[in-house]
């Protein structure tokens, strides 16, 4: 009982030795607070600082890895030196070429491998044409082979008919020999009984020769027709013979039609391919030099003879200031107040005798993502090259429209949106429960006024605003207002 006692004891003891010493809050920050200055802003007559660029600005890089070759020399001071900043050139100025003979070559045997490929077709379509011949040969050796079948038919058909008029033939002087026969057999009796005179037994042995000799010459006839029947049969058997052999030969002409055809189209896509080729390898060729698209200034050379050039390096940059451009940013609660052609006037610090009277000829369809502006471009006639580019103009618009209150605040009371790092805000200071307590509040901004800046959308005119200090404000936090 004692020992657990003790043991309580002790280490109530010791808890109340390693016992921490309770932590001092920080202080509020002190900041310095402000009600918006209440302005009248004169919206008719506003004035903005515009920075003078080229109408037109190109960056110039070969499209081919090489050496600079040789760079476009001007006239100065009696002698000739490589073109450069502030030297003006025209439309069409080699300003540069690179060492081309490798290119050169890929096009000398591209355009070798085009004659080659010409020659190819040029072969082809000859062996076309034999071969087209040899087709249009054996059809005319079908026709003929089936015109010759065709006649020894009509032989065959013709000798069948005449070994059947032959047939009936020799069956008349067969009946007409039996009838004779008879005739001269009682002739024959008669003649030698007395009873029938002389020429009338000369007639009838004549006619019984006759009916022999046609019966004979009926017979002869019947194989003559049907030797001509059988030469017929023979002919057209020939005939048939050579119509197969024809179209056999009409059959491999046609196949060497469709060979040469299909070597015709081969070497012409091989020229087309070579062709292809070669108009390639010119113009990777003509990549090899470098020409001024337009009548401009040289406003940078970046190259110099025998370095390497390519792609990613910029070899010139041209700029044509034959008109330039005077581009300024509009805030938004004005942008809607200008048009396209509107009148400004322009003044520069380097000609204060000048006063330029322009029209505004483009206003940007979408603000600046960091500075919320919308870019207005004014075009300037440069015809005698006296602006410059990065010049600074002043310039005044004027339009419509009276003067309007406005709240303005200091440039330090701005601070970036914790919600928006594109956007503004400002610290606002209230007493809630006795305690000055800060709230971060999201604002737009307008015109600029010197020092200070137009707050248009979200500040009233009793807010306190924190102008100094503010970045060391915890949104929600506790403040402590320097009075």
């Amino acid at each position: 009982m004692r020992r657990c006692l003790l043991t309580l004891l002790c280490g109530t003891f010791f808890l109340a030795g390693c016992g921490k010493k309770p932590v001092t809050p920080a202080p509020p920050p002190l900041v310095k607070v402000q009600a918006p200055r209440q302005v009248s802003i004169d919206r008719a007559r506003q004035r903005y600082a515009a920075t003078l660029q080229p109408y037109t600005q190109t960056n110039m890089a070969f499209e081919n890895s090489a050496y600079v070759e040789s760079i476009l020399m001007v006239p100065r001071d009696g002698g000739a030196v490589l073109v450069d900043q502030g030297d003006a050139v025209t439309a069409g100025t080699v300003l540069a070429r690179q060492d081309d003979s490798e290119f050169a070559a890929r096009v000398a045997s591209s355009r070798a491998n085009v004659e080659t490929s010409q020659a190819k077709v040029a072969e082809a379509q000859a062996q076309r044409l034999e071969a087209l011949a040899q087709e249009q040969e054996a059809v005319a050796g079908v026709v003929e082979a089936q015109e010759n079948y065709r006649a020894a038919v009509d032989k065959v058909a013709e000798a069948k008919a005449q070994v059947r008029t032959s047939i009936a033939n020799l069956a008349k002087a067969d009946a007409k020999l039996i009838e004779d026969r008879k005739s001269y057999d009682r002739a024959n009796v008669l003649y030698h009984e007395g009873a029938m005179i002389k020429p009338e037994w000369d007639r009838a042995v004549a006619d019984f020769e006759t009916a022999i000799a046609n019966v004979a010459a009926a017979r002869s006839q019947i194989a003559g027709a049907e030797a001509d029947a059988a030469a017929a049969r023979a002919q057209a058997k020939t005939a048939q013979a050579q119509i197969a052999a024809a179209k056999s030969k009409l059959e491999s002409a046609q196949e060497q039609v469709q060979a040469a055809n299909d070597q015709v189209s081969a070497a012409v896509s091989t020229l087309a391919g070579a062709r292809a080729n070669l108009e390639r390898a010119e113009v990777v060729l003509s990549h090899c030099t470098l020409v001024a698209p337009y009548d401009s200034v040289v406003v940078n050379r970046n190259v110099s003879v025998g370095s390497l050039a390519g792609p990613a390096t910029t070899a010139f940059t041209l700029a044509d200031i034959r008109r330039m451009k005077a581009v300024f940013g509009v805030p938004d609660v004005e942008v809607d107040m200008l048009n396209v052609g509107q009148e400004v006037k322009l003044m520069f610090d380097a000609f204060p005798n000048r006063l330029f009277r322009e029209r505004i000829t483009n206003i940007s369809p979408s603000a600046d993502s960091k500075g919320k502006v919308f870019d207005v471009a004014v075009m300037l006639g440069n015809a005698d090259r006296k602006l410059k580019n990065g010049m600074i103009a002043n310039i005044e618009l004027i339009h419509p429209g009276p003067s309007v209150n406005a709240l303005v605040l200091p440039l330090s009371a701005l601070t970036r949106s914790p919600r928006n790092m594109d956007a503004y805000a400002v610290v606002i200071v209230s007493k809630q429960d006795g305690k000055e307590m800060a709230r971060v509040q999201d604002v737009h901004i307008g015109q600029a006024l010197g020092n200070e800046v137009e707050i248009t959308k979200g500040i009233t005119a009793q807010d306190r605003v924190v102008v100094e200090g503010s970045n060391m404000v915890p949104d929600g936090g506790p403040v402590e207002v320097e009075h």
